[in-house]
């Protein structure tokens, strides 16, 4: 994965993390969509996703309030 390009690997962040279900794209363009597609075939690099995690400060069960605030439990 070094090397690769950020948007590839921030999708493969997603892709691979357990706790992320689902992972929205937009796409402007087909050769977004084809880039998309190919990033589906990249195999991760487990060691750099945990490196890019670090040194993002990313916690792994961290998550972000959204939508209205009376449908927080």
């Amino acid at each position: 994965m070094r090397g690769m390009d950020v948007a590839n690997a921030a999708l493969r962040f997603c892709l691979d993390h357990p706790y992320i279900s689902s992972t929205f794209i937009g796409m402007s363009a087909p050769e977004q969509v084809d880039a998309n597609l190919k990033a589906l075939e990249i195999h991760s690099d487990p060691e750099f996703l945990a490196g890019v995690q670090r040194a993002a400060g990313v916690a792994l069960n961290e998550t972000w309030p959204s939508g209205r605030p009376e449908n927080q439990d």
